[in-house]
């Protein structure tokens, strides 16, 4: 298992933004696998280049704008790919 693909998981149930996905892995996540922002967003970044996830600019009033990450079909069949292959030791 790797920060994409816990991230995929996380995705694949509804969109997030960077800040839930962080929070969400120190609710659930931390136990087992820990991750800093500094690992989240440069995860976040490759994986939208790669195609597996979409960003969408959410503009708020009197907020600043957030960025709402969506799973795309790629992504789901990259995470269902993990799912199926063998078990990390």
């Amino acid at each position: 298992m790797n920060s994409q693909d816990v991230i995929l998981g996380m995705l694949m149930k509804e969109s997030l933004t960077g800040y839930e996905i962080k929070q969400l892995w120190g609710d659930v996540f931390s136990y087992f696998y820990s991750a800093s922002y500094g690992t989240i967003y440069p995860t976040l970044t490759r994986m939208e280049k790669e195609g597996l996830i979409a960003r969408e600019l959410v503009i708020q009033d009197g907020k600043p704008n957030k960025n709402v990450l969506t799973i795309t079909d790629k992504g789901r069949e990259s995470f269902n790919t993990y799912l199926q292959g063998p078990l990390d030791e």
